[in-house]
């Protein structure tokens, strides 16, 4: 895009020939560090990259702790800061690009605790938050009467509400289920709301303001990059749940007589079975994996309850299933026997049946041909 810059803008690069920006390096999936070169990857790293190439390769990143390389930002000692919302006591030295990125803001909570539908839910409660965070200022907007407890990152924040300390949590939602996901705690840490904000969860460049050149060439390379160019890195990097600013959760809104009995049942059981791959899979400690298993963590999280699947061999979670020792069942076949001690959803999957035969039989153009 070099070509469509200003004559003044393309004298500005040639002075400055290197763009420092500051950034952190354990905000994953968007920047982390690659635990076997120590190299910078995640969203953010890869499209600065390609920012970079846009604008001839004058953009170095130079990674700091977050308070520090705000510090540095607002002392004009690097050219930029990101990813970085506006806030009052950053706005006397610096100016913002437009956004490159936008993604919902979680609020969690343990798996077992009551669904805080409200962010009035949240008066005297304790809610987990990440030290220098702008989120801190906007969940006194939110919840002035919460008691905030300020902790190191993103899987602190979920370690004070598996062990009691909070009764809540507030982060950027890819960043609490990439925690979750990577230190197995989605059955111990649920998803009860997802909001969306005008300034927080948009991605920025925060560029020190006397250099308003810079803030205007920045733009004209973030707009260079195409949605296409946007979503193959997003879909290396991001959940498909909670990636774009449209995957907000659709509110799910119960009957008082399904609240009573989720209320009255905490825990739900589920058989399935342990070898049916890629569906259903025991993995080595017998814990249920594949595609069912993806599937109901995604209806837990939408859902606020706690179903737990239990894979086992499948003539056994028929039976446990017709005894009433499980309250459902994973992926069966609708059949005359089975609707007398069943009931089943709606379809979720299509899943056609094959037959196969050897290369030297001759091949069959319906099930007759098998006879």
């Amino acid at each position: 895009i070099l070509n469509q810059l200003t004559a003044e803008e393309q004298a500005w690069l040639k002075n400055n020939p290197v763009i420092t920006l500051a950034t952190l390096p354990d905000w994953a999936p968007f920047i982390f560090l690659d635990k076997n070169t120590g190299e910078p990857r995640g969203f953010d790293i890869d499209y600065m990259a390609l920012l970079n190439e846009k604008l001839g390769g004058a953009i170095k990143l130079k990674l700091y702790d977050w308070a520090t390389a705000v510090q540095m930002a607002k002392d004009h000692k690097v050219d930029g800061l990101f990813p970085a919302a506006v806030s009052e006591d950053r706005k006397p030295y610096l100016v913002w690009s437009d956004t490159y990125r936008s993604y919902p803001l979680a609020l969690v909570s343990a798996r077992d605790a009551p669904k805080i539908k409200e962010w009035r839910d949240l008066a005297g409660k304790k809610v987990a938050m990440k030290k220098g965070s702008t989120y801190i200022e906007l969940m006194g907007e939110l919840a002035p009467e919460a008691e905030l407890v300020i902790v190191g990152g993103a899987l602190e924040q979920l370690q004070t509400l598996t062990e009691g300390k909070a009764d809540a949590a507030l982060n950027a939602a890819p960043v609490l289920y990439h925690q979750m996901r990577t230190y197995n705690l989605t059955g111990l840490v649920k998803f009860d709301k997802l909001y969306h904000s005008p300034n927080h969860g948009q991605a920025r460049v925060a560029i020190r303001n006397n250099a308003p050149l810079l803030q205007s060439i920045i733009n004209k390379g973030i707009a260079s990059i195409t949605d296409e160019e946007t979503e193959t890195i997003s879909s290396k990097w991001l959940p498909a749940a909670v990636a774009a600013e449209e995957s907000e959760l659709p509110a799910i809104k119960l009957t008082d007589e399904e609240e009573r009995w989720l209320a009255a049942h905490p825990v739900i059981r589920f058989a399935a079975s342990s070898l049916w791959p890629p569906f259903d899979i025991a993995d080595k400690q017998g814990r249920h994996t594949g595609y069912h298993a993806d599937m109901m963590k995604i209806v837990n999280d939408r859902l606020g309850t706690d179903i737990r699947v239990t894979p086992m061999k499948w003539s056994v979670a028929l039976q446990r299933v017709r005894e009433k020792k499980y309250d459902g069942l994973m992926g069966p076949s609708m059949t005359k026997e089975r609707l007398e001690y069943m009931r089943f959803t709606e379809s979720y999957l299509e899943n056609p049946s094959v037959a196969l035969g050897r290369k030297d039989f001759p091949e069959a153009e319906s099930m007759e041909g098998f006879y």
